[in-house]
């Protein structure tokens, strides 16, 4: 009995030995592995206690890369709490610019405010004493990809005024253009609605690409058709029955977001109440919310009723390819309405696509709840035969979401999101980078980290 005690001690005392080499040996400073970049981070000020009550200013974010200390574009959001009118209390963002821009209260970084950069800057993980800067707040932030494991690291701490700050800039803003101007997009809105875009503008790889982006998109088509009273009257709308305005933006490094006050006409000179909407653009991708309020059940209301919205493209996108997600393989876009693009699957469509040399163009429609209505693919590729309720003739390529059966909407509010994304020529499989950003979003985790003090 001592003798077989004497053996499960020694083989305690190996196993001990070991896994102490194998911590002794691993490296504690690793080099990054994720590969995602165009997802983007956000991290509330109450997860960075270090740096709460720091002047947004004075925040910095740098990365350790090939070596280098970097400093990498970081972006402060204000945020407030409000009181919606059920009572509720809500986090919402403050607004800087525009006609209905406003101030926080608390000026400072505090713990409503969010902290936003992209997984494309990140580095290695680096050793607190080799920082440029001593003696400051000092966060390390480390990301991780939840399908594999891929790490990489940023530093975020409070500089003063030697601390130089990335200068780069993703995505702009122009209220006067009617522009959201990204690295490989531009967006350009409709004057006389403003929630509505006019046209996309993309710019993949190519030098000639980016020097020139190509107009891919026409103007958002948008129609809204139903029945009351058992079919006895029917109605339409369009994007011509909105009315909206700009309210205010923010326009920072990293992201833009706008907000849009919303109506539609509904009968006899009288609208619907106004509902606020904020659109976000980075570099890459986009989202567009749509929300619906249903203040009943629609079926006691109405007999049936559908919502298409989508877009053509635009002269030059003859030629390009459009994919979905079960259609991988890719059909010309080229006006003519071919057997094989009426064969195209509407049902269960993850995501559609249009692709040329100069970059691709990702759609996707998101439910944040389940709703009962059906959802479709829409897709047409015939510039002579007008489609309802517009009546006007469509462009070619005319693709997006239809959703029927709205009589079967019970009270109560629904979310939903246009999700856009710009990437390189399409190859199967790059749909992942894409669905990746909400289906799979990045972990992350933040720690203080004891700086070293001035020499």
């Amino acid at each position: 009995m001592g003798r077989r005690l004497f053996h499960l001690s020694l083989q305690l005392v190996l196993l001990l030995l070991l896994g102490t080499l194998l911590v002794a040996t691993g490296d504690p400073y690793p080099k990054r592995t994720l590969a995602r970049k165009a997802d983007p981070v956000e991290i509330p000020g109450k997860e960075l206690p270090a740096l709460l009550g720091s002047a947004l200013e004075e925040i910095r974010l740098i990365a350790l890369q090939n070596g280098e200390w970097v400093p990498i574009p970081v972006q402060i959001d204000e945020r407030k709490e409000v009181r919606a009118g059920s009572g509720e209390h809500l986090i919402d963002y403050v607004f800087p610019c525009g006609p209905s821009s406003e101030k926080d209260g608390d000026p400072t970084f505090d713990s409503n405010d969010l902290a936003v950069f992209l997984a494309k800057d990140l580095g290695d993980r680096g050793q607190p004493a080799d920082l440029p800067l001593k003696g400051n707040a000092l966060e390390e932030i480390e990301i991780t990809d939840p399908t594999d494991g891929s790490r990489g690291w940023a530093y975020m701490f409070r500089g003063g005024p030697e601390a130089e700050a990335s200068g780069k800039d993703y995505v702009k803003y122009s209220d006067s253009e009617r522009s959201v101007e990204a690295t490989g997009y531009r967006v350009e809105f409709s004057r006389e609605s403003p929630l509505f875009f006019q046209s996309i503008y993309i710019g993949g790889a190519m030098d000639a690409c980016q020097r020139n982006m190509q107009d891919i998109l026409g103007p958002l088509q948008l129609g809204i058709q139903g029945a009351v009273f058992f079919h006895s009257l029917h109605f339409e709308k369009t994007g011509s029955d909105f009315r909206s305005r700009v309210q205010a933006w923010i326009d920072g490094p990293v992201r833009v977001i706008r907000r849009t006050e919303n109506k539609v006409y509904l009968i006899w000179g009288l609208y619907s109440p106004s509902k606020i909407q904020d659109t976000t653009f980075y570099p890459d991708h986009f989202f567009s919310p749509i929300h619906l309020a249903s203040p009943m059940e629609l079926g006691r209301l109405i007999t049936y009723g559908e919502i298409r919205a989508s877009a053509g493209l635009a002269p030059r996108g003859a030629g390009t390819l459009f994919f979905s997600s079960l259609n991988q393989d890719g059909c010309i876009v080229d006006g003519v309405f071919s057997e094989q693009e009426r064969r195209i699957w509407t049902a269960g469509q993850a995501w559609y696509a249009t692709s040329g040399t100069c970059g691709t163009l990702f759609n996707r429609l998101i439910l944040k709840r389940q709703l009962p209505v059906e959802v479709e693919l829409y897709y047409r590729d015939d510039p002579i035969s007008p489609d309802p309720p517009e009546g006007r003739i469509t462009r070619i390529g005319n693709a997006g979401y239809q959703l029927t059966n709205l009589a079967a909407l019970g009270k109560g509010d629904y979310d939903l999101v246009f999700h856009t994304f710009i990437s390189v020529p399409y190859h199967r499989g790059d749909e992942n980078a894409f669905l990746d950003v909400v289906d799979r979003p990045l972990e992350w985790r933040s720690r203080v980290l004891e700086n070293p003090a001035p020499n």
